[in-house]
């Protein structure tokens, strides 16, 4: 996944990658309660992270861990 990111990440203005992690909290914040249900409904067609041995919650943890390096 670090490789993907970076890979995704590389050309990006600091401000856009800023822009994807505020986005990340607030996906969490607004479906806490749902957050499995929302990450499914929304990219289920497009992403699975138990795929990737993640559950949603460590895969948007990682994810933003990646971009906040």
């Amino acid at each position: 996944m670090e490789e993907l990111v970076a890979s995704y990440t590389e050309a990006m203005p600091r401000s856009y990658i800023d822009a994807i992690v505020s986005d990340i909290d607030s996906f969490k914040s607004d479906h806490a309660e749902t957050l499995d249900a929302e990450f499914r409904k929304r990219f289920g067609r497009q992403f699975d992270p138990v795929l990737w041995a993640y559950t949603t919650l460590s895969f948007l943890d990682e994810l933003k861990r990646l971009l906040s390096d």
